[in-house]
């Protein structure tokens, strides 16, 4: 939890692009520097992978310090045609995430496209194409463009898709258009998220100043302890909970 966001950015990519894994296994999460346990880690680390997915990684693929793999205003992301990003095969990772966040109980995956929901869950071109908006062309200056959406996102869709079959929730997806509000809901519709509420906080770090008065330091253990009650209490709150700590 000391890690720079840069450092924890890193971690869960690498753990996402592992290939050959099984992302229906058991999983377990423990965060070094925090005594909060149970599955509540869990649900904190998919919630920070969703959270990071939405608002873009702190890694440098070119000049920008934060790499975002989705663009455009709410209700409309659509994948980016950045070529690196494709090249990187993040957009299949990004699959990965998604998935991986439904088998574990963690967020869907808001904010999507309409026509891009439809070609992830296989549906037509032209079917996609009839729920195009202005607002899913990201070009502000070209919107006149719009059937160009659909073009531009061909090959990250295709990595996407091919990351959610690799979850193993594929069939379900295809079959059960009921669940698309589920896996990828309407950010209108969303309820209060723990991780964003946890990511607006300012937690306390810990002081490693030769110069400092022992005295007047606290001890790693007692921070860990209360930070990691306040983390549980989060993750575990219920929605009029939640609302009643951001008022506070």
């Amino acid at each position: 939890m000391f890690h720079t966001v840069e450092e924890q950015d890193s971690s869960l990519i690498s753990f996402y692009k592992k290939d050959n894994v099984n992302w229906a296994a058991p999983f377990k999460c423990k965060l070094t520097g925090d005594a909060a346990v149970s599955k509540g880690v869990n649900r904190h680390v998919v919630s920070m992978t969703m959270e990071k997915l939405k608002t873009g990684f702190t890694i440098n693929l070119g000049s920008a310090p934060l790499t975002t793999l989705f663009e455009g205003e709410k209700e409309h992301r659509v994948p980016s045609a950045v070529a690196v990003l494709q090249q990187s095969n993040l957009f299949q990772m990004a699959g990965r995430m998604i998935g991986h966040s439904f088998l574990h109980s963690g967020f869907g995956f808001s904010g999507v496209s309409l026509p891009v929901v439809t070609l992830l869950t296989s549906g037509s071109t032209d079917t996609a194409t009839s729920a195009l908006t202005l607002q899913d062309c990201p070009d502000l200056d070209h919107r006149e463009t719009i059937v160009f959406v659909l073009k531009r996102v061909k090959q990250p869709i295709r990595q996407i898709r091919k990351g959610l079959k690799e979850t193993g929730i594929w069939p379900l997806l295809s079959a059960r258009p009921d669940v698309h509000h589920i896996i990828f809901p309407r950010e209108s519709t969303e309820e209060l998220n723990p991780q964003l509420v946890m990511e607006h906080i300012q937690w306390p770090q810990p002081n490693y100043d030769s110069d400092d008065d022992d005295d007047d330091r606290i001890p790693l253990e007692k921070v860990s302890l209360v930070t990691g009650f306040l983390r549980k209490f989060i993750q575990e709150a219920s929605q009029e909970d939640l609302r009643n700590l951001v008022r506070f």
